[in-house]
């Protein structure tokens, strides 16, 4: 369920900057986008092409890998 809940909060969540998730969740979606971006890009290129085709929202996590 967790993995579930968590494909189906991803567009909302990048729209609105996680707005409705609280700080535990806010912090747990920064560990694993920095780790996606540092530890494993070829996941975090899959993520990409299917929740930022266009690259909207890339710059801003980009930022997590120089972290």
């Amino acid at each position: 369920p967790d993995g579930l809940e968590l494909k189906e909060a991803i567009p909302d969540a990048l729209k609105t900057d996680c707005s409705k998730c609280s700080d535990k969740q806010k912090a747990g979606v920064e560990k694993v986008l920095k780790f996606l971006l540092t530890k494993k890009p070829e996941d975090y290129k899959i993520l990409e092409s299917q929740f930022d085709s266009e690259g909207v929202y890339k710059k801003k996590y980009e930022a997590l890998r120089k972290q």
